[in-house]
């Protein structure tokens, strides 16, 4: 039997990687209703299974044109997290922070590596069918916990509601919509749904799948995240027609600009500025305000501020809810510049926001051509425009989805003798 060529094998690689992802995907969503709730980290699980699948074809095809193209996007994208893990070490051992501490960062460090990684292999396994095969598992997710909320609600009440959601932009949610709120995979949705509207401009139409992204996606629908998508694609298409000279500048003047943004929103929070600055904007912060002003005692708009290593906003909190240590914490910061800026220091911070924008744009487009580039930035808008009010930097789903279409969109687009090779 040839094994490389089978169907029947590609077919029940492809029957189980779905089904792999699909468990991850419900993990991840830790939703309350009346389905088994599966363990949050089996989603690290189906990443070590997706990538012994992948290692174990490798063996059968041995495609090293195609691992090579892999290892060298896969580095692109790791580079700001091995980065960011060595600088908490520094901060660790400064510090003297306690082990379950240091453990725990260690491993969500590890945890994203991984992410990237089960991409890799899923795209070595499946090529450019892997973006589908993975939107397949998000829409299959979303649709069991939507059909659960219908069981227990009814079709007509849950229909009623989205109407209202959808209608209002978001203004009018419903006690069975929050239910749908299922941030992290909504925000991996929202990806896919800005990954096959940027494709059309290549004129290639997935019609079915653009459709199938928009709906589950508007199911858990945020303001912010129909903001990041347009935001990027008006972004990504200036980038697509301006000169190759102009697309350096482009970058530069978008990175110079995040990191204006990025100093002045934290800055506002330490004066206390933000909330009041909200008010009078009309804007509902959802309590943000207050979280803030708890989380800015915490920093320093200084050089001399050190940080306390990744994931010290997560331990505060922890500490709190599971063994009442510490000061009362009111809840997650809801904002990963803020989180980082905490974690990381006044320096591991500029390292965060630089390896996040400027180097994975311009690492992309020096090995992979600018053509390649253009999936990169929009990824970079969006995800930037998610961490103003929210902690997805380690979000999985997000993660994920973003890791699968850039390495997509880079393979077909990238500038070789012999062209993408995503087949």
């Amino acid at each position: 039997m040839d094994i490389k060529n089978s169907e029947i094998v590609k077919k029940s690689m492809a029957a189980a990687f779905i089904l792999i992802m699909t468990a991850a995907f419900y993990a991840t969503a830790e939703y309350n209703g009346g389905l088994p709730v599966l363990p949050v980290g089996i989603r690290y699980v189906a990443d070590v299974l997706v990538i012994g699948m992948g290692l174990l074809w490798i063996l059968v095809t041995a495609d090293f044109q195609r691992i090579r193209f892999l290892y060298s996007v896969s580095m692109i994208m790791m580079v700001p997290i091995i980065g960011i893990g060595l600088i908490s070490m520094v901060i660790w051992l400064v510090r003297c922070q306690e082990t379950s501490f240091v453990t725990r960062g260690t491993i969500n460090v590890v945890c994203l590596l991984l992410n990237i990684l089960c991409a890799a292999s899923g795209y070595y396994m499946f090529g450019k069918k892997t973006v589908s095969y993975m939107l397949y598992a998000s829409c299959a997710t979303v649709f069991v916990i939507l059909l659960d909320l219908i069981r227990n609600h009814g079709a007509g009440s849950f229909l009623s509601e989205y109407i209202a959601l959808i209608t209002t932009f978001a203004d009018t949610t419903g006690p069975i919509m929050r239910k749908m709120e299922l941030h992290d995979l909504t925000q991996g949705l929202g990806v896919f749904v800005m990954y096959y509207l940027y494709c059309i401009k290549n004129r290639q139409w997935h019609i079915g799948e653009l459709m199938a992204a928009a709906f589950f996606f508007s199911t858990g629908l945020k303001r912010i995240d129909v903001l990041a998508i347009l935001t990027a694609i008006a972004v990504g298409l200036l980038y697509d027609v301006v000169s190759e000279k102009m697309k350096t500048a482009l970058v530069a003047v978008l990175v110079a600009g995040l990191f204006v943004f990025s100093y002045l929103y934290l800055f506002l929070i330490k004066k206390g500025w933000y909330q009041p600055l909200m008010d009078h904007l009309g804007i509902d912060t959802m309590s943000r305000g207050y979280i803030y002003d708890f989380f800015k005692e915490y920093y320093e708009m200084s050089p001399s501020f050190l940080g306390y290593g990744i994931r010290y906003i997560f331990k505060i909190r922890y500490d709190y809810k599971q063994y009442n240590v510490g000061p009362y914490v009111p809840g997650m910061a809801h904002n990963d510049i803020m989180t980082h800026f905490i974690e990381l220091g006044f320096w591991g911070f500029i390292y965060w926001l630089w390896s996040n924008t400027w180097y994975k744009v311009s690492a992309v487009k020096k090995k992979f051509g600018s053509r390649a580039s253009g999936f990169m930035l929009l990824t970079v808008i969006y995800t930037f425009i998610t961490y103003i009010t929210d902690n997805t930097f380690f979000y999985y789903s997000i993660n994920m989805m973003a890791h699968i279409t850039v390495i997509a969109y880079t393979d077909q687009h990238r500038k070789t003798k012999e062209g993408g090779d995503g087949t």
